[in-house]
């Protein structure tokens, strides 16, 4: 039985998806690690970064779901470089779920 300690959802990124795009470029590993070194509130007491995995191919990548009437043609890459083509403008109820597993 898998252990369910080992995922984990990235941390809320912007995707613009104001108008039409093709070949949108986004490092999944820079932003997620970027929040981990800079939160913006902590509790008191509490350390000034939380510990992230120290390399991006230490983890697998993956677009759980997605508002496909917004996206297409998706593709992540070893070292989580995501690819994607914006075909309309989204709308309030538009999302794109990524999830990180540890390898």
């Amino acid at each position: 039985f898998p252990s369910h300690d080992k995922f984990f959802y990235m941390p809320s990124i912007i995707l613009e998806t104001s108008e039409t795009q093709n070949g949108v470029e986004k490092d999944l590993y820079t932003l997620y690690k970027n929040q981990f070194l800079n939160p913006k509130v902590k509790s008191l007491g509490a350390p000034d970064s939380i510990p992230y995995f120290p390399s991006a191919e230490d983890l697998y990548y993956y677009v759980t779901d997605y508002d496909e009437s917004v996206f297409s043609n998706i593709s992540i890459d070893s070292s989580g470089k995501m690819t994607y083509n914006v075909e309309v403008g989204a709308t309030n109820f538009s999302y794109m779920n990524i999830v990180f597993v540890v390898k």
